[in-house]
């Protein structure tokens, strides 16, 4: 198995387990988990989407005992870092595999949500592993979930980015 997958995995297992907010927003133990888990780590309540990815494919390089390329991200808790350092990685959807990180703009200049690709659906949808995110709100959201995504709608279209060593 390749990095992308066993972070996808670890992802997905998160989902299953119904990872949810506890105690308010951007809260709870397995929040707390992924925050206090990135570089550098975040005591408080703050969003945490990046931090899941992060925290995701931590868990991947362990299983596989490989280093984790993910950790080269400065300021891992801040989306718009993986742009600025994996930029020169991204690729179509066409060509996105899963475990492959998918970042969203809405509304703004810089990228402010991320999340795994898992699948493509029909036409423009594909399918999403995401930390800080519901089923009913396109950004913010109270857990994790595997969500459908449109690429015909939102303000920018979404980035896919190829991380870690390239499948076998």
């Amino acid at each position: 198995m390749n990095l992308q997958a066993v972070a996808l995995g670890a992802a997905g297992m998160e989902a299953d387990h119904r990872v949810r907010e506890e105690g308010g927003n951007n809260r709870g133990p397995r929040v707390r988990t992924y925050l206090l888990g990135i570089d550098p780590p975040i005591s408080t309540a703050a969003p945490w989407c990046a931090a899941f990815v992060q925290y995701c494919s931590d868990v991947a390089a362990r299983t596989l005992g490989v280093p984790n390329p993910l950790d080269a991200v400065r300021l891992e808790a801040y989306v718009q870092s993986y742009a600025d350092e994996l930029q020169h990685q991204t690729v179509g959807i066409g060509s996105a595999l899963p475990g492959d990180l998918v970042l969203y703009s809405f509304g703004g200049e810089r990228w402010d949500h991320i999340g795994f690709f898992s699948h493509r659906g029909d036409g423009d949808v594909f399918w999403v592993v995401e930390g800080n995110t519901s089923l009913s709100n396109p950004r913010d959201g109270g857990g994790v979930a595997l969500k459908a995504r449109d690429m015909s709608a939102g303000d920018r279209d979404p980035i896919f980015i190829r991380w870690g060593s390239p499948p076998e």
